[in-house]
C-alpha cells in the first residue's frame, strides 16, 4: 500500500481499504481465503437473523471520518457468506498523507439460522 496515490477523498479511503484485503487474499485457495466470503452491507440482510456479541452501531453504512490533524477512520460492515454466517465491523485508521491502514476486523454478530422466503 506504500505505492497507492489517491486524492484523500473520503471515497478514496473506502477504495483502498477494501484494495488492502484483496490484495492480502491474492493467490489463496479453498479454506485459506477469507475476504472473498464478505460481501459489503449497509443494513442486515432481510434473510439473516443474527445475535449480536459485540456493541455496535446498528447503522452499517460505511462512515469515514477526516480528523483535523490529518488522519483519517473508516468504518464499514460486510456479511460474511460461508458458516458461520456473520456480520462484521471493518475499521481502518490512516495516518496523515498515507494510505496504508492499521485496520482491526471483528465479528459483531453471527447468525445462527438463515430465514427461508
Amino acid at each position: 500500500m506504500d505505492a497507492i496515490e489517491g486524492d484523500r477523498s473520503p471515497m478514496s479511503f473506502v477504495v483502498a481499504s477494501i484494495l488492502r484485503r484483496e490484495l492480502k487474499e491474492f493467490g489463496t485457495l479453498g479454506k485459506t481465503r477469507r475476504w472473498s466470503n464478505h460481501r459489503l452491507i449497509d443494513a442486515l440482510p432481510a434473510q439473516v437473523q443474527v445475535q449480536w456479541r459485540a456493541q455496535a452501531s446498528k447503522d452499517l453504512s460505511p462512515k469515514v471520518r477526516l480528523l483535523p490533524e490529518g488522519k483519517v477512520v473508516l468504518e464499514f460492515f460486510t456479511c460474511r457468506t460461508t458458516a458461520p454466517i456473520a456480520i462484521f465491523q471493518h475499521v481502518d485508521q490512516y495516518a496523515a498523507g498515507e494510505y496504508q491502514a492499521k485496520g482491526v476486523d471483528r465479528a459483531v454478530a453471527i447468525a445462527p439460522k438463515i430465514v427461508r422466503a
